[in-house]
């Protein structure tokens, strides 16, 4: 046999090796199936033994196949098994502020274990690491070890690849596209803590979620026409958008808000927990305190620590809710059923950071 297309730029051994994985790709190989050994594959791809042998060892090394002494090299019987990948982009070991994805991962796991699943965590060790855990996962993906990508945190290396390079399917633990099953995350989300406000008097409300959310400023702002339309009374609605979630851009908004010649909000809502104590910190550096000079309302998951001053006013969501119906979600892809479009668990926390101002409605 000769290979058909000849790759001059590509070793003859990885070539062979490509040449199998496209086999067991198919299905044409099926696990359990029997490998040539290196004299016959010699013969059959016209080729040195060394050149056989270091194939087989590739094709080892990709996880494509097992190889027994004395019997032969076989399909792993592992491959196209009920795996999912569950990857945090962040390092779980390095990087203390994401312990609540470690909870988060391990909840996913148990779940998918009770479903017949397998799961695979996948994390860099430290954030210099990450591209490594990128390379292994990609790996894996294509060694067909993994059925699907269950992500519970992203990175600004993990996305671009998800995005343009990754062949399997993959879905978001958390509401972050247009495409994921909690779309309507935000709508709730905002219309709960602009009737919170209202009903404490605030009526210029400024509203700060990141560029980085690209799906999410347009949802909210659809929310904020569609409760004007209700007859909503609604009063003045400012968009602050940082340029990402980090805390410091949290920061730096507050700084160019109150050098900013228009008037300051009566409260701002703020959408992302990470962004809020950079926010926190800036609000305090530029003497407006909470709540006396601005009330303050901020998303957080469930279990998320925010150091305040004052006991913080939060609209909470369960994130293990959403990340086990995302699971579920995602599974269902797989067969080809129908998703089922789940409420997000959000309950609203009264702090005092926005309740002292009088109610004037």
């Amino acid at each position: 046999m000769t290979l058909e297309v000849i790759k001059r730029s590509e070793p003859i051994y990885k070539q062979i090796a490509a040449h199998f994985q496209d086999q067991i790709t198919r299905g044409i190989l099926a696990p359990g199936d029997a490998i040539p050994n290196t004299l016959d594959l010699a013969k059959e791809f016209n080729v040195a033994n060394q050149t056989a042998q270091n194939a087989l060892k590739e094709l080892s090394n990709r996880g494509l196949i097992r190889r027994v002494p004395k019997l032969g090299s076989f399909v792993s019987e592992h491959l196209n098994a009920n795996t999912m990948a569950v990857v945090c982009g962040r390092s779980l070991i390095s990087e203390p502020d994401v312990k609540i994805y470690a909870q988060l991962a391990w909840q996913i796991s148990n779940h998918l274990s009770t479903q017949g699943w397998n799961a695979k965590v996948y994390t860099p060790v430290c954030p210099p690491l990450e591209r490594l855990m990128i390379c292994e996962l990609e790996r894996d993906v294509q060694a067909g070890l993994i059925k699907s990508i269950l992500v519970v945190n992203m990175s600004s290396q993990l996305g671009p690849w998800l995005d343009k390079e990754c062949t399997i399917p993959w879905a978001y633990a958390s509401d972050r596209n247009d495409k994921n099953v909690f779309a309507n995350q935000y709508s709730v989300m905002t219309e709960m803590g602009i009737d919170y406000l209202i009903d404490h008097g605030y009526r210029n409300i400024g509203l700060m979620v990141s560029k980085f959310e690209t799906a999410t400023p347009k949802r909210i702002e659809a929310m904020v026409n569609d409760m004007k339309a209700r007859g909503k009374d609604i009063g003045k609605i400012q968009y602050i958008r940082p340029v990402n979630n980090a805390p410091q851009s949290g920061m730096k908004a507050i700084a160019q808000l109150a050098k900013s010649r228009n008037p300051a909000p009566d409260a701002l809502f703020v959408f992302d927990d990470n962004l809020t104590s950079g926010v926190i910190l800036g609000l305090l550096a530029n003497d407006l305190k909470y709540p006396e000079k601005i009330g303050l309302l901020t998303h957080a998951n469930r279990g998320m620590e925010i150091l305040s001053p004052v006991p913080l006013t939060r609209i909470e969501m369960d994130p293990v809710h959403m990340a086990i119906n995302n699971t579920d979600n995602l599974l269902r892809r797989l067969k080809g059923e129908a998703l089922l479009d789940c409420e997000p668990a959000l309950r609203l926390v009264p702090g005092k950071s926005c309740g002292e101002k009088a109610n004037t409605r």
